[in-house]
């Protein structure tokens, strides 16, 4: 009787200690779209080695979905997630609202880590209050084939011989284009066009995050990203990743692209039958005798938000996934996207020949140019304003003077800066 009593005690204390181990595993939400869910599918399995009662639900949402849910999740105080990516061309406007965890722990050790210019993004004299990711310079990828076809030498020095080239490499009646442009406009169009801004060294806004009334580098920038297609005739025009874009990459009959590093992962997925005969080069120069710059489309950020259970838990996983050498590298291996974390940007994967690009390696030229400081404030908005006015230049409503000066009104009126 002693041993069946004994041995009832034991199976409950075994179940008790099943249902104690149970109940410790912690369950965090992460949002992201595509990319970057597909990323973390890479890595969970690896962080999950490292913390095992943490789960990560992942929720994949398109990107304008996932931040207009995510805004109203903060201001509601219900329904975020753990965590998830923004853009970071809307992360200012995320950490202004209060509403984010402060992850200043997590840098401790690693600020000196991170590009200063992003770490501004996320940093406030409270706290940091978000991990970059990754940092989106722009670079032209070039069919090296028809380059050589024309003779023409790699690397362009100037956005003048760009044209010049993109000319000679243009065929309307074989339906064969010298570069790609973004349209219709819309918010993606209008960071399409403002990359160009950007390695001008143009802001829309000052330092002190006033509106630049009668920007004249703006308007400037505006009349040539104009002329690319109306004067020029070297683009097919576009949106990115739409059926007609991906029709001319398979179809062979796009020279250039002019995009950040991600760039390549569309390249890979949409023409792989032409490994080889793509490769890269730098971002052009305005003027011969410059520095060379560079502009950004692109770049994200992790957040936690304050309404989390659970906030050890969803910085670990943030750390893990943003600012780790096991975790972060797979954003370059996934997706092409340059870590913002410099210890993962030293690992081997990143700087490799890629074979896709006839042995070039996207890193090193990707950081032959650096990038000028862009001031986001407001930039939901005011890419929907920018992306309207790029609208109305292309259909023949205004000029690109016009276009830029109907623009620094409506962002004034509307916004008040």
């Amino acid at each position: 009787m002693k041993k069946r009593v004994h041995f009832v005690f034991m199976l409950l204390l075994v179940s008790m200690l099943l249902s104690t181990s149970a109940s410790a595993k912690v369950t965090i939400t992460f949002w992201g779209w595509t990319d970057f869910i597909k990323i973390a599918e890479a890595i969970l399995p690896e962080f999950q080695a490292l913390y095992p009662d943490i789960d990560v639900e992942l929720v994949n949402l398109g990107s304008g979905d996932l931040h207009d849910k995510l805004l109203a999740a903060l201001f509601a105080g219900v329904g975020a997630p753990d965590s998830a990516v923004i853009v970071q061309r809307r992360t200012k406007q995320y950490v202004d609202t209060g509403l984010l965890l402060d992850v200043s722990s997590i840098f401790e050790d690693k600020k000196d880590d991170f590009p200063p210019a992003l770490l501004e993004l996320v940093e406030t004299e409270s706290g940091i209050y978000g991990i970059p990711i990754d940092f989106a310079q722009s670079v032209i990828f070039y069919r090296r084939d028809l380059f050589q076809e024309k003779g023409i030498q790699v690397p362009i020095e100037t956005w003048d011989d760009f044209i010049t080239a993109a000319k000679k490499l243009t065929n309307k009646e074989a339906e064969q284009y010298g570069t790609w442009l973004f349209y219709p406009s819309g918010g993606w169009g209008a960071n399409f066009f403002i990359q160009f801004l950007q390695s001008r060294g143009g802001n829309i806004f000052d330092e002190n995050d006033r509106l630049i009334r009668n920007n004249q580098l703006a308007k400037e920038t505006m009349r040539w990203y104009y002329e690319l297609s109306a004067k020029h005739g070297i683009t097919f025009n576009a949106e990115y990743n739409s059926p007609e874009f991906l029709t001319k990459l398979r179809q062979g009959k796009v020279a250039t692209l002019i995009l950040p590093a991600w760039g390549l992962l569309a390249l890979k997925t949409h023409a792989p039958e032409f490994s080889g005969q793509w490769g890269v080069m730098p971002w052009p120069k305005w003027t011969a005798d410059e520095l060379g710059t560079t502009g950004v489309w692109g770049g994200s950020t992790i957040v936690i938000p304050q309404q989390t259970k659970h906030p050890e838990e969803a910085k670990l996983w943030a750390e893990f996934y943003a600012a780790s050498v096991t975790g972060t590298p797979y954003n370059w291996v996934i997706a092409s996207n340059p870590p913002a974390y410099r210890p993962a940007r030293e690992s081997p994967v990143v700087r490799q020949p890629d074979p896709y690009l006839g042995g070039d390696i996207l890193y090193d030229v990707m950081m032959e140019r650096t990038v000028p400081r862009y001031r986001y404030v407001e930039h939901g908005e005011v890419e929907v304003i920018i992306g309207d006015a790029i609208e109305n230049m292309f259909t023949g409503r205004m000029t690109p003077e016009e276009a830029w000066d109907w623009a620094e009104k409506t962002i004034s009126s509307r916004l008040g800066l």
